[in-house]
Order: structure tokens, then C-alpha cells, then sequence
């Protein structure tokens, strides 16, 4: 008789960072989804934020221009990714993440038959008033 193990939960599992190189960075861990969304969100507010710089042509990102402390568009490049990926993260909805409900809301959704293949809406017609009077 041989033996078979499920190993599913193990990839739905949330994995998690707890020390980088000996330096512990929390005692809960760090999970490795939430470094992805806000890694992303944090470049893409990067680009914008460059694209922001070249359009006004200055450097925005320094937060001492012209001898005066001005750290508003640094921070707000750096706030708001974060904020916006701890909600996309951390908020749930119907028990997934806002992430997970967002991509499946927007995710093609295919009607399947029985046999679980996609059913292709190619040859029916609709017999309505408009269809007949024509």
C-alpha cells in the first residue's frame, strides 16, 4: 500500500521574512506577499513620480531645495504606495484579500459545461421581437 501526502496547504500558506543576514526584522515575520504588492506599488509610484520630475524639471526628491525643508512629494511618493499596498494586503473582503477579490472580480469569467470545458457562445441566435419583425 503505498502513501500519499497533500502538500496544497503548504503552497497556500503564507510565507514570511523574519531576519535578513542574522538582523532580525520582526518577531511576527514579514510576509513575502505584502513585500511584492508594495514592491510593486512602490515602483510604479516611482516612475510616476520621475515622470512628474522631468515634466516640471526639477528634482523633487530632495527634501532640502533651495535651503528650505520641502518633504512633501518625498513623502507622499513613499506614503501612499504603502498605504495603498497594506490595503490591497491587509483589508479583507467575504474573507480574501482585497487584492485576491480585485483580480477575480476583473479576471474574463468563462460559463463551463458539465464536463468543466469552457462552452463557446458562437452558434445560438435569440428569437426576440426585434429578430422576427426583420
Amino acid at each position: 500500500m503505498h502513501i500519499a501526502y497533500n502538500y496544497t496547504e503548504l503552497k497556500k500558506r503564507d510565507k514570511k521574512i523574519y531576519s535578513i543576514s542574522g538582523t532580525t526584522i520582526s518577531q511576527t515575520g514579514m510576509s513575502v506577499n505584502f513585500i511584492k504588492i508594495w514592491s510593486i506599488c512602490f515602483i510604479l509610484f516611482q516612475i510616476i513620480g520621475g515622470i512628474i520630475c522631468l515634466i516640471k524639471g526639477e528634482f523633487l526628491y530632495a527634501p532640502f531645495r533651495n535651503g528650505v525643508l520641502k518633504p512633501n512629494f518625498l513623502i507622499i511618493m513613499v506614503l501612499i504606495p504603502s498605504a495603498l499596498s497594506a490595503l490591497l494586503h491587509y483589508v479583507k473582503i467575504q474573507t480574501y484579500r482585497l487584492i485576491d477579490y480585485l483580480i477575480g472580480y476583473f479576471k474574463k469569467k468563462a460559463t463551463i459545461n458539465e464536463m468543466g470545458r469552457p462552452i463557446r457562445h458562437i452558434k445560438y441566435k435569440q428569437k426576440t421581437l426585434v429578430e422576427n419583425v426583420f
